[in-house]
């Protein structure tokens, strides 16, 4: 009782703690955000009066006049420099958010949206976002020379790329899109559908009903088209149908893509194959002596057979029959272990089958043939066994129970019913399962001895 205490007494702390933590990092947010809408706020009340200033400026006949008259060059260099020593790029760069490998698409998006509503210049996007660049995109702008690290719209292309973040990567993310998640609603799933289709076409540079039409239908063709002139279709990066068919046509006789051969010169004879060729893989081997595939002329199995005909002389050949004896007397060897016994299916019951039993030592289970007596659905067990003789392979024998009555045993057991044993003129095999450790009769003591061996063993 006292650890369960000690454990709820943790959790409430831990609790505690958490919620304390949440509590502080939502007043960060909330101070972070309110700091960033004063910012923006600010920026935007200096621009409103950069702006009334270019105006009055503008609207000044004198000021104009006199500006014109004595330096008519130098006012029209220093206007726009000036706006751009009042940009501080420090205060922009705050304004940006973090970069997340994990967001890049909609990173730029509200990237740009904050530079258009801050009427930031163009020239200077670049230089602010890779001050906010991590990871693989700051590799990426790395890599780019001066010229292109400077233009934005380049070092986006190049980051999009590189995260496989191309209208193709869009398009295959949004067909894979097929099925909901079980804690997803509908309308999310549809949202998000609808947001995957936006970031295709957007990727695309799709505008009009025109572009989008083709887009759809480049799309289809593709999907009836072969893998291999699938990628060369996205290697040229062809965007209408007309231009796709072209290049499909070209790529395919050129490298026979479709399969179908090209159409024989009449001026050439056509070649002599037999009637099978048709359907032989042309992958396959083929031997140039019988005109089979799947081997070679060293290997043909015809011609070396000719071959050791012509070598091996003739030899004359003798067909030897045998006669197939049926044996009905016990051998023997098996007299010791012989005895007679009875089967019935009741032990009350008067329909006594007398059967020849031969107790086998090296046998886990009694077998009895089919013919002793006719077995039927009350003595069945509904089980089977299986049992393995010399050649290894498993045989299924169905289990009847039958009451027996001999030297060995009495009583009911269940035995393998089988359709002949391998012993003739045995009916019963007695196996160790009915009668365990024994393995002939006890002897039996007379009052009157016998001089005779012979008639005391027939008696």
């Amino acid at each position: 009782l006292k650890v369960r205490m000690a454990q709820l007494k943790y959790e409430a702390e831990e609790k505690e703690k958490r919620r304390l933590m949440e509590m502080e990092l939502e007043i960060r947010r909330m101070d972070l955000e309110a700091d960033t809408q004063i910012k923006l706020k600010r920026l935007e009340l200096e621009a409103q009066a950069w702006r009334q200033a270019e105006i009055s400026q503008q609207n000044d006949p004198h000021v104009d006049t006199h500006k014109d008259v004595t330096e008519p060059d130098t006012t029209r260099e220093e206007t726009t420099p000036g706006i751009k020593q009042r940009l501080d790029i420090s205060k922009c760069i705050v304004l940006v958010p973090p970069f997340r490998e994990f967001e890049v698409d909609s990173y730029f998006q509200i990237f740009e949206r904050i530079a258009a509503a801050l009427e930031w210049p163009r020239d200077v996007w670049a230089l602010i976002l890779q001050c906010k660049l991590t990871g693989k995109a700051q590799e990426v702008m790395s890599s780019l020379s001066l010229s292109d690290s400077l233009d934005y719209e380049c070092v986006k292309s190049a980051v999009l790329t590189a995260y496989e973040l191309v209208p193709e990567a869009y398009r295959q993310r949004f067909r894979a899109l097929t099925n909901k998640t079980p804690h997803q609603t509908f309308v999310e799933f549809a949202r998000e559908k609808l947001l995957l289709f936006e970031k295709w076409v957007a990727a695309s540079k799709v505008s009009s009903f025109t572009e989008l039409k083709e887009l759809i239908l480049l799309e289809e063709f593709k999907r009836c088209l072969p893998e291999r002139t699938v990628l060369y279709l996205n290697e040229q990066k062809v965007a209408t149908l007309s231009s796709a068919a072209l290049l499909a046509d070209e790529y395919s006789l050129t490298h026979r893509v479709s399969g179908e051969l090209p159409p024989r010169d009449a001026r050439r004879p056509p070649m002599m194959r037999p009637a099978h060729a048709s359907s032989v893989n042309v992958h396959q081997p083929r031997c140039v002596y019988c005109h089979r595939s799947g081997h070679v002329v060293k290997d043909c199995y015809k011609l070396k057979r000719k071959n050791e005909q012509k070598t091996s002389p003739s030899r004359e050949v003798g067909f030897i029959t045998k006669n197939k004896q049926v044996v009905t007397e016990i051998n023997d060897c098996f007299q010791p272990f012989l005895s007679k016994g009875v089967v019935q299916l009741n032990e009350s019951s008067s329909d006594q089958a007398p059967v020849t039993i031969l107790r086998d030592t090296g046998a886990s289970q009694t077998l009895i043939t089919s013919d002793v007596m006719i077995f039927n659905e009350n003595s069945a067990t509904g089980v089977s066994v299986l049992l393995n003789g010399i050649n290894g392979e498993p045989i299924s024998r169905p289990l009847h129970r039958v009451f027996l009555s001999c030297e060995l045993a009495r009583g009911y057991f269940d035995v393998a019913v089988c359709p002949s044993l391998p012993i003739a003129g045995v009916n019963l095999l007695l196996g160790n399962d009915v009668a365990g450790g024994n393995v002939v009769p006890p002897f039996q003591v007379l009052n009157d001895p016998c001089s005779d061996t012979s008639s005391c063993v027939k008696e």
